[in-house]
């Protein structure tokens, strides 16, 4: 699916099933494709190539129940399969005479993968994910059913198997969509089994996100930050609670909650204003948008379903999907090969270290408009999404200060989950219990928050780290004298790099006068 997504194949009817076969046979190829590499003369195209074989290497050897990949996306079996149906078939219309052929393959892998985890033992863990992409393949199914209902049969049948491979991973209470149902089981079956280290762990930090630090630095780091972060959020949080809508919350997890229904907005009615107006002022102020390209499919989207949501977390979404889209954007285009504009999880210490500054940046942004006399049509339009005049705009500004240091807390909270426990030091959800004691957030949300990446060891930690020193670059290269605009279009410029090339090339600023890669 990421080659389709990327732009290598015309159409995507197919999946990939890793029978012994199949697996001997992807071996031998990443095999005879190593023994290319010398002949590869460009130095950073040869290390990309090297990288993207080792984290493909790495896929195979640790295969996922759930077919969780370390880019986010499915690498294979059934999340694999729901990753296809939404973010291809659901979402665009040019692939409809494939479906027929797509949804045979769907089937095809779900009988597959019921039979080839049948008789193996899980922990709590993957369970719950299993169940979870079991679900999101259900609900896509579904969606579809509503909008072709000519599918129908092949759907029916696809049902029929994901209820044999859900199955495999069922216990009472854990698929339950309430917290208070299936926390519980969660929690007794990790108090059984207590601490593991995850297989391939530490190992995946390397071969999949290129990271060079250890986990105990990665933890170091996080902890750090989330120190120095934690008591500005709490010091925002007490000014909101003076305000009248927050008035008696005390905790900060409560005054986020009454912020996030004081500026509720229907999130259908409101998107195309709000993509509007951060669009234009991203592409003015902030970061470049390759002219006549659209948005990748990592851009934040509403759900499909009617939904209120709070308008500071829409633009906080929509800038960090900016991030992704203008990697996917612009480096396929840049490239000097269509090795560097695959969709891999090579990219993710540089997208997402560009997603936590142009977080920030937005937010700041509107601060310093609030001081602006006569600001432009870009700049008004942007400001007024955080009220209408200037006395709620001020007071919109400062709740949206509280959203982006929470977002940025979450951020360090789940790069200390990952290492700590995948390093097989603390129990997932006694470390949850942890976090929430730390930072006052509910363990509900930093469950929502921290479960999904847990099935991907080493992608939360590669948030932390690349965001550590993409920031400490773009701080850098600020006193040199360099803008928004020209740091992050040289970071989109940088390609799907192995991180240590990508952040050594930021590093030299070589790129900014240049404009290549």
């Amino acid at each position: 699916m990421a080659a389709y997504l990327c732009g290598c194949l015309p159409t995507l009817s197919t999946l990939f099933k890793p029978t012994a076969h199949n697996v001997k046979e992807m071996r031998c190829r990443i095999h005879a494709l190593r023994q290319q590499l010398p002949a590869v003369a460009d130095v950073h195209l040869r290390a990309t190539a090297d990288a993207l074989l080792s984290s493909l290497q790495a896929q195979l050897d640790l295969p996922h129940p759930s077919g969780a990949g370390p880019s986010g996306a499915g690498m294979g079996g059934v999340r694999a399969a729901a990753d296809g149906l939404i973010r291809v078939f659901l979402e665009r219309d040019t692939q409809l005479p494939c479906l027929a052929d797509y949804l045979d393959a769907v089937h095809e892998l779900v009988n597959f993968e019921a039979l080839r985890w049948w008789g193996h033992d899980f922990n709590v863990m993957v369970r719950r994910e299993c169940l979870n992409a079991a679900h999101q393949l259900r609900t896509a199914l579904a969606r579809l059913q509503q909008a072709w209902p000519e599918f129908s049969g092949r759907i029916n049948a696809i049902l029929a198997a994901l209820r044999e491979y859900q199955m495999l991973f069922d216990v009472e209470g854990l698929g339950s969509d309430s917290f208070s149902v299936y926390w519980p089981v969660l929690s007794a079956w990790d108090a059984i089994a207590g601490p593991a280290r995850a297989p391939g762990f530490p190992a995946c930090l390397q071969a999949c996100y290129q990271l060079q630090e250890s986990p105990r630095e990665i933890a170091a780091l996080a902890q750090a930050w989330l120190e120095q972060e934690l008591p500005l959020a709490q010091n925002v949080a007490r000014k909101i609670a003076a305000l009248p809508f927050a008035a008696g919350a005390g905790s900060l997890q409560a005054v986020w909650c009454r912020v996030n229904t004081h500026y509720a907005v229907d999130c259908h009615a409101w998107m195309a204003r709000v993509t509007r107006a951060c669009d234009d002022y991203g592409a003015r102020y902030l970061a470049i948008r390759d002219t006549g390209a659209v948005f990748g499919d990592d851009t934040w989207r509403c759900p499909p379903a009617p939904r209120q949501t709070s308008m500071f977390a829409m633009i906080n979404a929509l800038a960090r999907g900016a991030s992704r889209s203008q990697r996917l954007a612009i480096s396929p285009r840049l490239a000097a090969s269509p090795l560097l504009g695959l969709q891999t999880a090579l990219a993710v210490p540089m997208s997402e270290g560009m997603a936590f500054c142009l977080e920030f940046e937005y937010w700041d942004a509107a601060r310093q408009l609030l001081a602006v006399a006569a600001p432009d049509p870009v700049q008004a339009a942007y400001l007024s999404l955080y009220g209408a005049i200037p006395e709620t705009q001020a007071e919109g500004v400062l709740c949206a200060q509280l959203e982006t240091y929470i977002r940025r807390l979450i951020r360090y909270v789940r790069a200390l989950c990952d290492v700590r426990v995948h390093n097989g030091e603390m129990t997932y959800t006694d470390f949850i219990a942890w976090a929430a004691g730390t930072t006052g957030l509910s363990m509900e949300t930093l469950h929502n928050e921290c479960f999904g990446l847990m099935a991907s060891p080493g992608r939360a930690a590669s948030h932390a780290v690349g965001a550590a020193a993409y920031a400490l670059l773009r701080q850098q290269n600020q006193a040199r004298g360099v803008s928004a605009q020209a740091f992050h279009s040289a970071a989109s410029r940088q390609r799907v790099y192995p991180w240590p090339i990508g952040k050594a090339l930021l590093a030299q600023g070589t790129t900014f006068q240049s404009g290549a890669g």
